[in-house]
């Protein structure tokens, strides 16, 4: 009956710890892959009370299958899950870098701003990520117990996941993580195979055996109960959380006063009209466990509109039309830069153009006019911020790219994480790289004309 108990209760758990990590939004919470390991760490404590009281040694060696699960079912969660929210903005995406040069990542940490906690972190996580191997797979299979098989395997494993966060954009590929990774498991299974500690680990998980005895019972009943609430209680997040995802919109708590043409709000680049004036009514949203009501002004800023399907839309006789029709980017060939603006730190710079002439509501606006006598906090006239798409995000933070269909915006940061920075215009036909921010911050510069 313990089998039964001990194999859904691992099972169960892994389903339920991985779809939190991965489906589960926790906003605000980026190592919850650590906060939520206990969902997997009391059902296998309950295996190993189980196993000390066996003799079967076929049944010793099942459980640790279900170890070998747990900890897979984890490394996942800590490899892969945090890259779900990696993004800048809701229209970003991250590009991750390609290293091949032994411990410079390493050495770049450890001169990391953000301290010793920061760096420790992530060394020491590379470090001990495979270290369990060195436990659960000898033990398993006697091929294991050869360092020829073993060493290979683990740096196997390690170039498989770099290769993957790479591929797919959840991670960068590094040298470095592979020899940390490599490293710690070699090293701890090096230690256990010269040592005596092989024996301990072979009597604990395989040769011991207890005599049944009330305080083993009770340790198990009081982790079985602990588990049970823990799944229970975070069955009930998921399934909550399901329930008020199904969102559903109805409109008709939307009241047409008369049909005047009423302007409502401009959003992502659109003035939004609507041919009726709706006062002061509203549209009502439903979730799950509670419904709420908005004006349609609040429905369209916080982007429920894009919800709605085509129909629903037409119901609410939206009208938009777009603010910035236009932008000619006039270029030069001269390897020039020019300071249109510097503010709070930031200095804005043109190169390679020599204006930028906006289109915006049928007038035409000089972007440098505009540009530099805008001082901090002052109200935009011109928004280009709805136009730009956030290309490239330097993983250590040193430069962006944002990009629109008219030209691009490289943003260079004189130290990782400062707020002072040189903004460069650029147009399509210049080709940024990764020095480009020390190429520019050597050009001259030069008079507007």
């Amino acid at each position: 009956m313990k089998k039964k108990i001990n194999f859904i209760s691992v099972i169960l758990a892994s389903i339920i710890y991985f779809i939190i990590l991965f489906f589960l939004n926790d906003p605000g919470n980026h190592l919850k892959e650590i906060r939520y390991v206990s969902i997997l760490a009391i059902p296998c404590i309950m295996v190993f009370i189980s196993s000390l009281t066996e003799s079967d040694e076929k049944t010793k060696k099942s459980y640790l299958y279900l170890y070998l699960l747990a900890y897979l079912v984890i490394l996942i969660g800590f490899v892969f899950s945090n890259a779900r929210g990696n993004s800048l903005s809701n229209t970003g995406i991250f590009h991750y870098d390609f290293n091949l040069i032994p411990f410079s990542s390493i050495k770049e940490l450890i001169n990391d701003e953000l301290g010793p906690k920061f760096y420790l972190y992530n060394i020491a996580g590379n470090f001990l990520m495979l270290t369990p191997l060195a436990v659960i797979l000898p033990l398993l299979n006697d091929k294991f117990k050869k360092a020829k098989f073993f060493i290979p395997l683990v740096i196997l494993l390690s170039l498989i996941i770099e290769v993957i966060q790479y591929t797919f954009n959840i991670g960068s590929f590094d040298i470095d993580d592979i020899i940390l990774n490599a490293l710690g498991a070699s090293i701890l299974y090096l230690i256990i195979s010269k040592t005596n500690l092989k024996n301990i680990i072979n009597n604990i998980f395989l040769n011991i055996k207890l005599k049944k005895n009330k305080y083993l019972d009770i340790s198990y009943i009081i982790l079985l109960s602990i588990s049970s609430l823990v799944l229970i209680y975070n069955t009930y997040r998921i399934i909550n959380s399901v329930l008020n995802s199904y969102v559903k919109y109805d409109l008709s708590s939307l009241k047409c006063i008369n049909n005047e043409e009423t302007y409502l709000l401009d959003y992502d680049n659109y003035h939004y009209y609507s041919s009726c004036n709706y006062g002061d009514s509203g549209i009502t949203i439903k979730k799950y466990n509670h419904e709420s009501l908005y004006s349609l002004t609040d429905f369209i800023k916080l982007g429920y509109l894009n919800y709605l399907n085509n129909d629903m839309k037409n119901d609410l006789k939206l009208k938009k039309k777009e603010i910035i029709t236009n932008i000619v980017v006039n270029e030069n060939k001269t390897n020039t830069k020019i300071l249109i603006n510097s503010v709070n730190s930031v200095d804005v710079y043109y190169y390679n153009i020599d204006s930028i002439i906006i289109y915006q509501d049928g007038k035409e606006y000089n972007h440098y006019e505009y540009i530099k006598n805008y001082k901090e906090g002052q109200e935009l006239k011109i928004d280009l911020s709805p136009l730009g798409k956030i290309e490239y995000f330097e993983p250590n933070h040193k430069y962006t790219i944002s990009a629109t269909k008219y030209y691009r915006e490289l943003s260079c940061f004189k130290e990782k994480y400062a707020n002072d920075s040189q903004v460069y215009y650029v147009p399509l036909s210049y080709k940024i790289t990764e020095n480009s921010c020390d190429e520019l911050s050597k050009v001259k510069i030069s008079n507007f004309k």
